[in-house]
């Protein structure tokens, strides 16, 4: 799951400060609940679905997330044609 830079900063610090605070991950509405506070985060559909539903497919991940992985290709110059 991902959060905002400044949500992981806040999370962060209430960590180091209370290392035994529980931590409370919510698939279905996709937030993270620490002490009283309660954080959005976002996760891709597939990776949720695998892990609420106990499958895992990471061809259909990177399916998924084709558009992210070929600007990240198109990068690497030692991915570059010729």
């Amino acid at each position: 799951m991902t959060v905002s830079r400044h949500d992981l900063g806040r999370i962060r610090k209430i960590v180091e400060s209370e290392p035994k605070s529980e931590m409370t991950i919510d698939l279905t509405k996709e937030t993270i609940r620490l002490r009283r506070e309660e954080f959005p985060a976002s996760i891709l559909p597939s990776a949720r679905d695998a892990l609420i539903n106990g499958h895992w497919d990471p061809i259909g991940e990177l399916l998924e997330a084709r558009g992210s992985v070929e600007e990240r290709v198109a990068q690497l110059s030692y991915m570059a044609p010729g």
